[in-house]
């Protein structure tokens, strides 16, 4: 059941990031054609293109946990492959300071999107609400935390499995 529901947060993750692309893609084809075909300048359609950018950013780094595509440090793994244990222990270390710090950044996004919404506050020249914006920055820190939390589970279980294959063999002769 798990598997189906985060397998859909990820298909919206990955919507979400194509149709940010596509969108930014027309927008900077427009202000350049604006700009210097028609000569006619048009600063919101960048303005627009740069939020965009921001937001996928945000949104991207819960898929990266996701696909282990963040940057690792491999001479842990080269230095620990024979013991299994350790490697898995500090793997799971690694996923809950990877949960504590997107909890404080999902909270702190989520104050600053709160302080967005109270003032009002709009882009410069576009003049859209930057709430819709900076809602980005405590949903990708909310799917970041969501995806480290996935992660451990997913190493408790493969642990479990593992002890439970190796008392198996011992079991067997």
């Amino acid at each position: 059941m798990w598997r189906k529901i985060e397998g859909a947060i990820v298909k919206g993750e990955e919507y979400f990031l194509v149709l940010s692309l596509v969108v930014m893609t027309i927008t900077v084809f427009l202000q350049v054609l604006f700009r210097y075909v028609l000569k006619i300048p048009q600063t919101g359609l960048m303005e627009i293109a740069r939020y965009l950018m921001i937001s996928s950013t945000f949104i991207g780094a819960g898929l990266g946990v996701k696909r282990y595509a963040h940057i690792q440090l491999d001479f842990l793994s080269t230095l620990l492959e024979n013991n299994k244990k350790a490697l898995h222990t500090i793997n799971q270390i690694i996923r809950v300071i990877g949960i504590i710090f997107g909890l404080i950044l999902t909270y702190l996004g989520f104050q600053f999107l709160l302080h967005s919404i109270s003032i009002g506050e709009r882009s410069i020249d576009a003049k859209l609400p930057l709430a819709w914006f900076k809602a980005s920055i405590m949903i990708g820190f909310a799917l970041l935390t969501l995806h480290y939390v996935s992660a451990l589970i997913e190493g408790f279980k493969s642990n479990y499995r593992n002890n439970r294959d190796e008392e198996g063999d011992s079991n067997v002769t």
